[in-house]
């Protein structure tokens, strides 16, 4: 009757409208049997854990063993489409089945999706997220959580700041680690692996050190180790080429999910402090994109965290003030546990160097286990980097030298993650302890071997030393720096290399970096920067300087030969000589090596005035013969006097 009405054909109803009455007609109770019914007939005929739960849901039934299976894949499933509800709804019915079960792996069972349920409520920020962890503990501790639920207890525990717990749970998973799962092995060993570089205290406590690791269980397992191991490289100051590639490795291997997020982090932040600032912002900047498109806001808060922290690397303030609030906005301050001290550094270094103010409820409270992590010394430098800049020096001096201390205590005393010594310095040198800062700034340079690293402790050098003698360790620091790219530590050594040219009796020369110097802090919005230097001179057309004066900039004379056009102090390339030859083309660098060499100076000489590597005086040399077309030293005097 209902095909000869036109209502159904042999495929079932031709319209959905027809279907949706019927069904509604149908009692609720009876709908829950049929779709109880439909996810049985399902599940037999092998269809996916999808397609089953979506019945199951319906029922509010999953009264047999292999219901939690299909829900558990389902949740998976959910949250690798980034279907949230979907995940929420076949967790509640998973909690309600494993509430009301008297199996003996009840536990386990309720252990493993209550772990689902935080994954979800990480990326959701749900509170709950902390009340859940206690009746977990309890589980592990009498014995009744498997090994893979145990590691990522542990893991939550330590981020949370809950040391002792922590250390509990470590020592039953050490207790029972001949009877775990080659998985759980493994993830135990990557704690270890982990804890002294990000958990130093607590790694002691745990007698936490390295093991010889097992083959790993599956291939995100590998990248895990290999981002644990690039990051413990990198902070550990023994990072090499090798360390890099592996982490571009993981990298260019690993789709973010819950499960990566964390080696996505680490092998972008092995990068950053192995010196390759560059390529650590073009893979923060993917994920993070990533992470927005995907709606996830935990991950998008962890990577904003990450931008912000390389951009406090590259001098970019702007960024780093950005970022900062994006990370510390997107999902509340509980959820970010210790790690919250990476952030936080970032929005308190953008606003000292930015003079922005900074009100009270822009800086959440922080957990007092986040000074025994590796994120408690990056915060002691961003609120030491406030207090210098609102003046309370013997308190920025104090929180400096605090997170020095632990990051020689902790054995992760890298100056490309905090370099403490140099802000230390300056700090110093305000306060009139110059020996002391020379001194520091010393073992700073003394554990880098060029860069950046090595520009800002030039920088610090310069400003312990008799003004007569800064301008070459200046002008050192600015080549350094405007090659590498921190654009807030050029700016100030441009701003110091012109007080240093006005010492010189070489106004001129001073008034000209000073331009350049208030054009750079203007365009990073360093304000308080920018208005000293503004304030400092007589400016004849206006205190801030046109845009072009970047491209119409000269050198430093270099006594002995002829003015270079070929770069600015601040590194920005100028007109050159037109056929790319002779005097014109050297650049600033290549400039005080030839004077020096064409005056007699041997090549180790000229290092130790130039505080460069002796090999780096060698290249220059090279290039200036090639460039001036001359043999040798001899040639070079005659071609400084002619």
């Amino acid at each position: 009757a209902l095909a000869r009405a036109g209502l159904m054909d042999r495929d079932g109803f031709r319209h959905p409208a027809v279907r949706a009455a019927v069904l509604a007609d149908i009692p609720a109770s009876a709908q829950r049997e049929l779709h109880r019914r439909a996810a049985e007939v399902r599940y037999l005929a092998g269809a996916s854990a999808d397609e089953i739960a979506v019945h199951l849901v319906a029922a509010g039934w999953a009264g047999e063993r292999w219901c939690l299976d299909v829900l558990r894949r389902a949740i998976e499933s959910a949250l690798r489409a980034d279907d949230v509800a979907g995940a929420l709804a076949a967790l509640d019915l998973a909690d309600a089945a494993t509430t009301a079960s008297r199996e003996a792996d009840a536990d386990d069972q309720r252990a493993e999706f209550t772990l689902l349920r935080l994954r979800v409520a990480c990326r959701d920020d749900g509170a709950e997220v902390i009340d859940r962890l206690d009746p977990l503990l309890r589980a592990l501790l009498a014995g009744r959580l498997g090994g893979p639920h145990a590691v990522t207890l542990a893991r939550l525990l330590m981020w949370f700041g809950r040391e002792a717990d922590a250390e509990r749970a470590l020592a039953e998973l050490e207790r029972r680690r001949d009877r775990l799962d080659p998985r759980s092995a493994l993830g135990l060993e990557l704690i270890h692996d982990y804890l002294p570089v990000n958990h130093p205290r607590l790694a002691v406590a745990s007698g936490s050190a390295r093991v010889t690791r097992r083959t790993a269980a599956g291939v995100a397992d590998g990248q895990t180790a290999a981002a644990v191991d690039a990051l413990r490289m990198a902070l550990r100051g023994a990072a090499d080429d090798e360390t890099v590639r592996s982490a571009q490795q993981v990298l260019q291997a690993t789709l973010l999910d819950d499960q990566s997020v964390g080696s996505v982090e680490w092998a972008v932040l092995a990068l950053a402090y192995a010196g390759q600032l560059e390529l650590a912002v073009s893979w923060a900047d993917r994920y993070l994109a990533e992470a927005t498109r995907r709606g996830s806001r935990a991950w998008r808060a962890l990577m904003a965290g990450v931008r912000a922290e390389i951009a406090v690397h590259q001098g970019d303030i702007r960024a780093a003030g950005e970022n900062a609030r994006l990370a510390l906005t997107v999902v509340p301050a509980w959820s970010w546990g210790v790690g919250i001290g990476r952030p936080l550094s970032a929005l308190l270094m953008a606003a000292a160097a930015s003079g922005a103010p900074l009100d009270d409820a822009d800086v959440p409270a922080v957990p007092e286990a986040m000074f025994r992590s590796r994120f408690g010394p990056q915060f002691l430098r961003g609120r030491a980097s406030l207090h210098a800049a609102r003046g309370r020096l013997p308190a920025a001096l104090d929180d400096l030298m605090t997170a020095g201390r632990l990051l020689v205590e902790w054995n992760i005393d890298q100056p490309g993650f905090v370099p403490w010594r140099v802000d230390a310095a300056h700090v110093l040198v305000r306060l009139g302890r110059v020996d002391e800062a020379r001194a520091l700034a010393e073992q700073h340079l003394a554990r880098t071997s060029g860069g950046r690293l090595r520009g800002i402790g030039l920088r610090a050098l310069a400003a312990t030393l008799e003004p007569a003698r800064r301008l070459p360790v200046l002008l050192a620091s600015v080549d350094l720096l405007g090659a590498h790219s921190d654009r807030l530590e050029l700016a100030g050594a441009l701003a110091d290399l012109s007080e240093a040219y006005l010492v010189a009796d070489r106004s001129a020369r001073a008034r000209a970096v000073a331009r350049r110097a208030m054009l750079l802090a203007g365009e990073l919005g360093a304000e308080p920067l920018r208005s000293r230097l503004a304030g400092a001179y007589d400016w004849e057309d206006g205190a801030v300087p046109p845009r072009s004066f970047l491209e119409a900039g000269r050198v430093p004379e270099a006594p002995g030969l002829a003015p270079s056009t070929s770069r600015d102090p601040g590194g920005t390339p100028s007109a050159r000589a037109e056929d790319g030859t002779g005097l014109a083309a050297l650049s600033p660098a290549e400039h005080r090596v030839a004077t020096l060499a064409a005056g007699g100076r041997t090549n180790r000489e000229i290092a130790a005035s130039l505080f460069v590597t002796v090999g780096t005086v060698e290249q220059h040399l090279t290039r200036v013969y090639r460039k001036l077309g001359v043999r040798g030293r001899a040639d070079l005097r005659g071609r400084a006097s002619a």
